[in-house]
């Protein structure tokens, strides 16, 4: 007998408390040696420590405490969905960092590298000033091994991405054929695939035809007997085929698709 079990809201909130709470604390475990903390700034690896996303933030860990800042802006939804670490909403990040390094006695502090570019890390070193900074790669591989590895939560969000992107590109491709311009295709897909669930996607959707296929141009009409290069969301495929006068057979294309990523 199949036992059918509907896991609450609260359940998964709490499991993904867990499984952020044993990420950063793993994190700290794997700071770079003499690094009494790390600072991180990237938009995906905050999401992926915090389960909040903005487009400005910054993760402090310590080695006993974790701690996310953010503007007013986000203040109120930081509070609200960001797991494992408390939030400090600041005016003036500057003399939020200061408070923290003395807090914490912090004496350095290592960044993460695609995190800052040179004039950030710059800047940072002022801010965080009295410890001393390292730029070092040892932060970003410390993550890498981190976020290799998959929890089935994880697996599960994937595999419903990749569902999204295969309805949305078989749903489009049918409007694939000579007079149609290439980025009205783009923004087709693109909007295919937020309507089917989406949130966004992973980078500009690139649609290209003809001889202009090994150039980023999409603002051209397919002709006939044209290539078309399709690079897009959450698998990024590079696949040619020809339009004929009538529309792409949408099956067999999307057979060809899944041939060509599955190798």
């Amino acid at each position: 007998m199949k036992l059918k079990c509907k896991i609450s809201i609260s359940v998964i909130n709490r499991f993904k408390v867990i499984i952020m709470n044993a990420s950063l604390e793993l994190l700290a475990s794997m700071l770079p040696e003499g690094a009494d903390a790390a600072l991180i700034a990237s938009q995906t690896n905050r999401r992926y420590f915090t389960g909040f996303s903005s487009d400005l933030g910054y993760l402090l860990l310590t080695r006993k405490k974790s701690y996310l800042l953010v503007d007013s802006r986000y203040s109120e939804a930081a509070q609200a969905e960001a797991r494992g670490v408390q939030v400090i909403t600041f005016k003036k990040l500057s003399e939020s960092l200061h408070a923290l390094v003395e807090k914490h006695s912090l004496g350095c502090i290592a960044l993460e590298g695609s995190g800052f570019n040179l004039n950030e890390a710059r800047s940072m070193e002022t801010m965080l000033s009295p410890a001393e900074l390292i730029e070092t790669a040892a932060v970003d591989e410390a993550i890498g091994k981190l976020r290799i590895v998959k929890t089935s939560y994880e697996v599960e969000k994937i595999m419903k991405a990749q569902r999204i992107t295969e309805q949305a590109l078989t749903e489009t491709l049918p409007l694939v054929k000579p007079g149609v311009m290439e980025r009205d295709i783009a923004l087709e897909l693109e909007y295919r695939i937020k309507k089917l669930g989406a949130q966004d996607v992973s980078f500009d959707l690139i649609v290209i035809s003809g001889r202009k296929a090994g150039f980023i141009v999409t603002i051209f009409c397919f002709g006939k007997n044209a290539f078309i290069l399709i690079h897009y969301v959450f698998v990024m495929v590079r696949l040619i085929r020809t339009v004929e006068d009538n529309a792409v057979d949408s099956l067999a294309f999307h057979c060809e698709l899944i041939k060509h990523v599955l190798g």
